[in-house]
């Protein structure tokens, strides 16, 4: 992330996020189908706070680390599409290498 791709970063750590939001979704669409379809009496006794406690842990996570990327691409100019600009004068050389350096 700090020396790679971090718009590819980004992106896999949003597609992280959204896999355990649809995970969260799919385990609530279960538990309702067993519930209504299941034999009488059954249920899931798992503790659902516990299980997407951990979900929401790493998600927050994620979050975080996009975070740290966006200050990436705003303060260290990581995105591919970042160019120094140009400077004129006789200076504009010298301006362009203390960038550079400070990137």
């Amino acid at each position: 992330m700090l020396d790679g791709d971090v718009e590819k970063c980004m992106e896999d750590l949003h597609d992280s996020i959204e896999c355990g939001n649809k995970w969260r979704e799919k385990y609530i669409a279960t538990v309702k189908l067993i519930s209504k379809f299941g034999s009488k009496g059954l249920k899931w006794s798992f503790n659902d706070q516990s299980i997407f406690a951990q979900i929401e842990a790493f998600n927050q996570r994620c979050r975080e680390l996009i975070m740290i990327c966006q200050g990436q691409l705003q303060f260290a100019g990581k995105g591919k599409d970042f160019v120094i600009p140009k400077f004129g004068g006789s200076r504009g050389p010298d301006i362009e290498n203390i960038l550079n350096e400070i990137k």
